[in-house]
């Protein structure tokens, strides 16, 4: 009786066991995929339904044999809705980039995703760093990394970008720059700050309260897309 005992403890063990491994699991309904913009590498990838997921690593490799991890994103959990998820290397330089998915379930184990390679078509000679959002009432301080010198344009324009209010030139030296924009004579609403060094162009929406500083809405690779 105890032998009996054991044994169906045993198949008791094993099949909880069976449970925990195939009870988690995400199946995709579109693969990795990377868009190249201006202001970074956009990865984008769509979910089915999802069991017990947990996360998504990115990892990116420039020879696709050794990867370093870029981020993580947060994954549904339990899903059976379609979820997108998308996630940008900013400022990426690399000629070559390799990138793949690491998905980690809530059991502890993970897979990977398939390797997706982008080939960089356009310049990347500038990148921003950091803006100014807090404790600021009258300038939009910018810091940008710039792989080049030369002299960076900085237009003021209206909401809709037809009408240009202020226009002024910075020096941009190789390396991180700091520049900074009076706002003290806006009026309070939206406007967008156009970037533009050599033939490249980077586009921030902000909007002047009062006389506090302006606070960044939104930042678009010059018109070519949206994430959802």
């Amino acid at each position: 009786m105890k032998k009996l005992s054991r044994n169906f403890m045993l198949s008791l063990l094993f099949f909880a066991g069976y449970l925990t491994q195939v009870s988690a699991e995400v199946v995709y309904f579109s693969n990795l995929k990377a868009a190249e913009f201006e202001m970074g590498n956009l990865l984008e990838w769509t979910t089915s339904s999802e069991t017990n997921s947990q996360s998504f690593i990115i990892e990116k490799s420039t020879d696709a044999v050794t990867y370093v991890e870029l981020g993580t994103v947060e994954a549904a959990g339990s899903s059976n809705e379609q979820k997108t998820y998308n996630y940008l290397d900013v400022g990426a330089t690399d000629k070559k980039s390799f990138y793949r998915l690491k998905q980690v379930d809530g059991d502890g184990t993970s897979s990977f995703s398939q390797v997706v390679l982008l080939s960089k078509m356009m310049t990347n000679n500038f990148s921003m760093v950091s803006f100014n959002t807090t404790e600021v009432t009258d300038d939009f301080v910018v810091t940008y990394n710039s792989s080049v010198s030369g002299d960076m344009q900085v237009e003021v324009t209206d909401e809709t970008g037809t009408s240009v209010l202020h226009s002024e030139f910075f020096t941009a030296s190789v390396g991180v720059n700091d520049l900074q924009v009076d706002m003290k004579n806006m009026i309070e609403g939206t406007y967008q700050m156009v970037f533009t060094l050599e033939a490249e162009r980077e586009i921030l929406t902000i909007s002047k309260v009062g006389g506090d500083t302006p606070s960044m809405l939104s930042r678009k690779p010059n018109d070519k897309g949206s994430r959802n």
